[in-house]
């Protein structure tokens, strides 16, 4: 008999945790799912600017989804990555010559958030069930390593190396350096991740 079962774990956005009830507030129109053809514009941040960060110009808020539906011989995960409308913001939209370069450093910050979740699926699509007692906890601690460890050290040394997009160099060669990445993890761009269950027989 078939057992399906539906989870949503909520990832590290850039420096921001998104809460359960943000998510619930922002998880219809007001997400984007990251596609190669269909960059951010000053449109989509449709958030309200904090006045008390006195840091940023612009937050982008990103997320790697996760939901699965277990089956008799596999497990089908569809794992995207969402940008949230309502909950990114700038305050740097009408000064057009520092309005590009920022948009473009804040959409390689998507990109850097859908890099990771290719990650993850590559890993997952690697993955053999073969105790379900314990392969939830072993596939969250692949997710949790590239979504809270590995991502926040790639978007702060972005940050850091390019000053926030200030060093126009540098967001070339960064742009240039994801894209190359993206690239090698093609094969990853589907969203959808099934999971093998491997049956262990005992002679």
């Amino acid at each position: 008999m078939e057992m399906t079962t539906r989870i949503l774990i909520i990832g590290l956005t850039f420096f921001t945790l998104l809460s359960g009830s943000q998510c619930e507030r922002a998880n219809s129109e007001d997400r984007i799912v990251w596609d190669s053809d269909r960059k951010l514009t000053w449109k989509d941040f449709k958030g309200k600017p904090d006045k008390n960060d006195t840091i940023y110009v612009a937050r982008t808020f990103t997320q790697i989804y996760f939901e699965y539906e277990e089956k008799d011989h596999s497990i089908e995960f569809d794992i995207p990555c969402y940008f949230y409308r309502n909950l990114s913001w700038s305050k740097s939209k009408s000064k057009k010559q520092t309005s590009q370069w920022l948009l473009e450093h804040e959409q390689l910050h998507f990109d850097i958030t859908e890099l990771m979740a290719r990650k993850v699926r590559k890993e997952f699509s690697e993955y053999k069930s073969r105790d379900l007692g314990t392969t939830y906890a072993e596939l969250k601690a692949i997710y949790n390593k590239y979504d809270n460890d590995e991502r926040l050290r790639i978007n702060t040394a972005y940050d850091e190396e390019t000053e926030h997009g200030t060093i126009r160099d540098k967001q070339k060669e960064w742009e240039k350096k994801i894209e190359k990445e993206l690239f090698k993890l093609r094969k990853y761009a589907d969203t959808k991740v099934k999971v093998r269950r491997i049956t262990l027989i005992n002679n």
